[in-house]
């Protein structure tokens, strides 16, 4: 007797399995190592730039670097290419000399003679000048390491592959006709773009497909998002928590100061209006909200413990208002 046919849903969690299993194995191998290693020699450029790079070449295939910067890879400039025009920083530090000033009243210093007594210092004056970098496909030699593999042939259980595609993509697949009438279509909503004819070749002769791309935001090592609001965590000392003061506390537009209230417990979560993301298609600002997080302070000496002791028996059980009515609970 035949073993009966696995069902639909057997075929997807199989699939979903080995897809886990792959990706597992990908970032665990030497060749995802490889591909940090390489990659992160590369110069991470600003917006402006990346922009001035795909102004003059619109299908640019990054990353991007200086034509002698290249032969480090193993690659060169092609023969004919022209270098991509950036605007790359050049500061320059330039020695001057100051008044020696009182730290207290702020008036100049003098010498038993009178005279004032002139400080030499280093100052950084920001400069920029044009440089010429060239993109990945700009340039023959040695493969760079990707973790993308080409795939060739037909696809077997392919409705059930895409589920499971579906369903382990960080990023949402989909597949959709275009307007006869459009182009193209800019989804503020769903965070898509489609391209009408940029997709792949069709079959036989036939038509292109349409292009589609998916916009998401890379994660952050700091920051998490939803929506136009950034969510971040923060430690603070256990000096801070109880005595509270100013914490520095990093946005997506540069440090900020907060006043932290006296008493703070760890996990409370406080907002600074308007720091967020701008809003798309609309006006105004998402909120920034910062979780605090006590950190305990380790490897203390002897000194220290017997410190926190004495403090210790100074405290009262009013102090504890959330422990106090924790045990209440238990004598009810």
């Amino acid at each position: 007797m035949a073993d009966p046919k696995p069902s639909n849903r057997e075929r997807v969690k199989e699939i979903v399995a080995g897809i886990e299993q792959n990706i597992q194995e990908l970032f665990q191998s030497e060749r995802y190592f490889d591909y940090l290693r390489t990659m992160s020699r590369f110069h991470s450029y600003s917006v402006n730039n990346t922009i001035l790079i795909h102004m003059q070449r619109p299908h640019a295939a990054m990353p991007a670097a200086g034509f002698n910067k290249w032969k480090q890879f193993g690659r060169h400039v092609k023969k004919g290419e022209k270098g991509l025009t950036i605007i790359a920083p050049t500061p320059l530090k330039k020695k001057i000399e100051e008044m020696k000033l009182d730290p207290d009243t702020k008036a100049p210093v003098r010498d038993r003679d009178g005279n004032i007594i002139m400080d030499e210092k280093t100052v950084e004056i920001p400069l920029f000048k044009p440089v010429k970098v060239f993109t990945a496909d700009q340039t023959d030699g040695k493969p760079l390491p990707s973790l993308a593999v080409a795939l060739t042939g037909d696809v077997q259980q392919y409705e059930a592959f895409m589920e499971a595609l579906r369903r382990t993509s960080p990023m949402p697949i989909s597949f959709a006709p275009l307007d006869p009438n459009t182009d193209g279509l800019c989804s503020f909503t769903r965070q898509t773009i489609s391209i009408r004819g940029q997709g792949h070749a069709g079959t036989n002769g036939g038509p292109a497909g349409d292009l589609q791309i998916v916009i998401t935001v890379q994660p952050h090592q700091l920051f998490r998002r939803d929506g136009a609001d950034v969510y971040c965590d923060a430690p603070i000392t256990f000096t801070q928590a109880v005595l509270g003061g100013e914490l520095e506390i990093p946005t997506i537009d540069g440090k900020v100061s907060y006043t932290l209230p006296e008493g703070t417990q760890t996990g409370t979560t406080f907002r600074l209006k308007g720091k967020g993301i701008p809003v798309v298609n609309g006006r105004g600002r998402g909120d920034q909200f910062v979780t605090v997080h006590i950190e305990t302070p380790r490897g203390l000496n002897r000194e220290q413990k017997e410190a926190l002791r004495k403090f210790s028996d100074t405290l009262k059980e009013h102090n504890y208002k959330e422990r106090k009515s924790f045990f209440d609970m238990f004598k009810k």
